[in-house]
């Protein structure tokens, strides 16, 4: 019986197809989010703590699917011809880069009062300054379906890449000698030393992400 093994394959031309697998595993998060938040959008039995958090989680990672790091990422430009794609993109776009990551918009208002009583004659009556707090939690009722939409079309788009980029990885691959490949080794599995030191760990890749 014939036995396989995963070598590495470390190489340039592998970092776009490395990129789309993170790409593709942070959809299928954002997806199941907006399935828990589907399931659970009954207002009389919303968990608002809950549909926050949950909301925050699924808007990050659909962003970070268009955001540079150590990986590449995917641009606008997916959306050229939807135009109501391209609406629902930049709208959950700027959820995460203006209200869930920063405080920069309407999402969030903060405000100072004065606590006057309507049978107060003069001002030096005034005992107390408040504070006012409101902000959106989370997705409205109806996102998690545009969201999930959105990330499915997405999804299929970052898959069709993959696929491309496996082809032409094939070819390379098949133009490399064994003892080349079975050279760079078996690829480590396991993350206990790079969740116990995330900056050790990604020090040790100084590649910069750009555009899929």
């Amino acid at each position: 019986m014939a036995n396989y093994s995963n070598y590495r394959f470390p190489i340039a031309e592998a970092n776009r197809l490395a990129s789309l697998t993170g790409i593709e595993q942070d959809l299928l998060g954002v997806i199941s989010y907006c399935d828990y938040l589907i399931e659970r959008s009954d207002i009389a039995k919303l968990d608002a703590l809950v549909w926050e958090a949950i909301s925050a989680a699924a808007i990050v990672r659909y962003a970070r699917c268009f955001t540079t790091g150590v990986r590449d990422a995917l641009t606008r430009e997916l959306f050229n011809t939807d135009n109501d794609l391209a609406k629902k993109h930049d709208r959950f776009i700027d959820l995460r880069s203006k209200h869930v990551a920063h405080s920069v918009n309407n999402l969030e208002e903060n405000e100072v009062v004065v606590q006057i009583g309507d049978h107060y004659v003069s001002s030096t009556e005034i005992r107390s300054i408040n504070t006012m707090h409101k902000r959106v939690v989370g997705l409205s009722l109806n996102e998690p379906h545009a969201l999930k939409q959105i990330s499915q079309t997405v999804l299929e788009k970052a898959r069709a890449m993959m696929v491309e980029e496996k082809a032409l990885l094939l070819e390379l691959a098949r133009g490399c000698p064994l003892a080349e490949l079975r050279h760079n080794g078996l690829p480590d599995l396991s993350l206990d030393e790079k969740i116990d030191s995330p900056r050790q760990a990604l020090g040790k890749r100084k590649r910069k992400g750009g555009a899929l």
